[in-house]
């Protein structure tokens, strides 16, 4: 039962390691261009802090086809990928917003200091109101 629940559940890092994984062997094939981009969209799907993963993809792929091109298909790919969730978002959330930003700034923010703030909204926690 639990086993079978917790395989098929799709979690954002598991969906970051398998664009990692098709980056890697894109760039394995010679493929940059198509590399660079599904790391990107992988990265930034999934789970934006795996983008420190994907820097190998990009320094195999600046040695194969020069930093311009490598910049130029990486900020292609990222920026498709904002707008589209930024799209996404909009409908969902009812405001311009992007969860892929809102997730990086709580991270980094250090949101986890008594509020969860996300996407606009407050959820205070304390330990004392749990009683």
């Amino acid at each position: 039962g639990a086993l079978f629940c917790a395989s098929t559940t799709l979690l954002p890092s598991s969906f970051s390691m398998c664009g990692l994984a098709i980056a890697v062997a894109l760039s394995l094939q010679q493929r940059h261009v198509l590399a660079v981009r599904v790391a990107a969209v992988g990265a930034l799907l999934g789970w934006p802090f795996a983008g420190v993963a994907c820097v190998p993809v990009g320094i195999y792929a600046i040695l194969g086809l020069g930093m311009f091109s490598t910049v130029l298909h990486t900020v292609a790919a990222a920026g498709m990928t904002v707008m589209a969730t930024a799209v996404v978002d909009r409908v969902a959330y009812g405001r311009w917003t992007s969860s892929i930003f809102n997730i990086t700034i709580y991270n980094w923010a250090g949101g986890a200091q008594g509020s969860l703030k996300v996407f606009g909204l407050c959820i205070c926690v304390s330990c004392s109101s749990m009683g």
